[in-house]
């Protein structure tokens, strides 16, 4: 179904914010899933998450066509309901809903179990860190609800600030090394 006569899709996010969102994906992935999946796959973590990057390339290059054929607003669950059928998309819609709150929980776990590590009575005190968990969820909650742009600019400033980080991590080690 191709968009109708000047009803062109707005571009919302940039070159940059498109390479962020991607960052952000697969860097939360990495930061949240690397310990787990050094201690399942011990020695092979390398050969795991190179089998990850070429599903995430595949992921991306399919999503790039199915965007491409179908210019719409939608994502994931038009994309099935043009292809299955409307229960089939209704099922991938509620699905990728439950996907998303779980993500968010996940990664608001994850911030405040890293952020623990620099505030040690954190850690220790349950009640509080159950808050911290709820202001995170809150807070990219709002966040989603504001737009795509506003959570395109939140992951252009992380992506900037890890990028930087990393570059000047790899460069200490090459001078100090």
């Amino acid at each position: 179904m191709p968009a109708s006569k000047g009803a062109d899709l707005r571009r919302a996010v940039t070159t940059w914010g498109s390479y962020s969102w991607g960052y952000a994906d697969v860097g939360a992935d990495i930061y949240v899933a690397l310990g787990l999946v050094v201690g399942a796959a011990m020695g092979a973590a390398n050969i795991a998450f190179a089998f990850a990057g070429i599903v995430y390339v595949c992921i991306g290059l399919a999503y790039t066509e199915l965007a491409s054929a179908y210019p719409v607003a939608g994502g994931g669950q038009f994309f099935v309901t043009r292809a299955l059928g409307d229960f089939v998309g209704f099922i991938a819609g509620w699905a990728v809903l439950l996907d998303f709150t779980v993500d968010i929980a996940i990664f608001a776990w994850a911030t405040v179990a890293y952020i623990s590590l620099l505030i040690p009575w954190l850690a220790n005190h349950a009640p509080i860190r159950f808050a911290g968990v709820l202001a995170v969820t809150a807070f990219l909650t709002v966040l989603n609800i504001a737009g795509v742009r506003q959570s395109s600019r939140l992951n252009e400033l992380v992506a900037g600030v890890d990028v930087v980080n990393e570059t000047l991590i790899l460069v200490c080690g090459f001078l100090l090394a």
